[in-house]
């Protein structure tokens, strides 16, 4: 048997067959597994859970600081790209969080967040009514995760929806 690559691999295909077919790649309208299956491999929130499920770790946002009253958080975002090769930018940050706190079935989870702000290109501030435990970990669900507002603008989400521009491991390049 091989040593395992140190790092991840570029490139390769994953192809996923399952008997509950998902519904919804929108993350902000799904609660169905099945849907969460798929879009943990495609989407990616500002925080994620580590390996052993312990901890909170970067994901789009390389870091970030709370403020002293504990309802301001700055997140730093890393340089990554969505799959359609633009960059993340704090304004795509802002757009898909206020989208799922505001329309689809999990806007309970974001009812803490009373603010979202692209101070720049690379910072996001988000903040909240009351200091919480919780926010963080909300921030790294799925509903959370960050879509391309421009492109989502361009097609509608109907379109969108169809084969989303992510910034996950893998895209869609077809569905059957």
């Amino acid at each position: 048997t091989e040593a395992p690559a140190a790092g991840p691999v570029r490139g390769g295909t994953l192809t996923w067959a399952r008997a509950a077919v998902p519904e919804n790649l929108d993350m902000t309208w799904s609660t169905a597994n099945q849907d969460w299956w798929i879009m943990v491999n495609i989407i990616e929130p500002l925080v994620m859970l580590n390996d052993d499920g312990t901890a909170l770790e970067p994901g789009l946002a390389e870091s970030w600081e709370l403020s002293e009253d504990q309802l301001t958080y700055t997140f730093k975002l890393r340089d990554v790209k969505f799959n359609n090769g633009t960059p993340v930018t704090a304004e795509d940050v802002v757009f898909s969080i206020d989208r799922a706190r505001t329309d689809g079935s999990n806007t309970w989870l974001f009812a803490n967040v009373a603010e979202l702000v692209a101070v720049d290109e690379k910072t996001v501030t988000v903040t909240v009514a009351e200091a919480s435990p919780e926010t963080l970990p909300v921030l790294s669900l799925l509903a959370a995760g960050v879509y391309n507002k421009a492109e989502f603008d361009k097609l509608g989400v109907d379109e969108f929806m169809k084969d989303p521009v992510t910034t996950g491991p893998f895209m869609v390049k077809e569905w059957k």
